[in-house]
């Protein structure tokens, strides 16, 4: 299974049985590199993550894994921790250890783009600093700050008096 928080939906890949149906025409999906992806349909599926069971409706799709898209996380409360590197239950506070995979987690960007050639000249630009030291200078001397005026205000639902 691959958690890809860039997804928009969840995919589970085709049976053969699938693949000889043919493809889902009323289907829009696209992947990051703008080509289309293949689909046949929906899939109903119940797995255990967490201790809890959850049952969700699959995009059956031309992908080689399941893909646990940002449709499926945010519907169950999950988030994935990148620093920690585990996916987290929001509502129970449980956490499950993830595998990286071959790669180190990196923003892939679409190389065809008309800024292609930058991307290629500055491939650090784009590679986050998960790891960064509080008041180290960063790499590229950039620095975001916002400006606020007055004392921080409490959060909505019952908390008044906080200061």
């Amino acid at each position: 299974m691959l958690i890809d928080t860039g997804a928009m939906r969840s995919m589970f890949p085709p049976s053969r049985e699938d693949r000889r149906r043919p493809p889902d025409p009323t289907a829009s999906l696209t992947a990051a590199t703008r080509s289309p992806i293949l689909s046949y349909g929906t899939k109903l599926l119940s797995m255990s993550i967490l201790g809890r069971r959850y049952k969700w409706k699959f995009i059956v799709a031309d992908v080689r894994t399941l893909l646990l898209g940002a449709d499926f996380l945010a519907h169950f409360g999950l988030a994935v921790d990148i620093s920690r590197k585990c996916l987290l239950d929001t509502k129970s506070c449980k956490s499950l250890p993830l595998s990286l995979g071959p790669r180190e987690p990196a923003i892939c960007s679409v190389v065809s783009h008309q800024y292609g050639f930058l991307l290629k000249e500055f491939p650090g630009v784009f590679k986050p600093e998960l790891c960064q030291v509080p008041r180290a200078p960063t790499k590229h001397g950039i620095y975001h700050h916002i400006k606020t005026k007055g004392p921080p205000t409490a959060p909505s639902g019952g908390q008044e008096g906080l200061h």
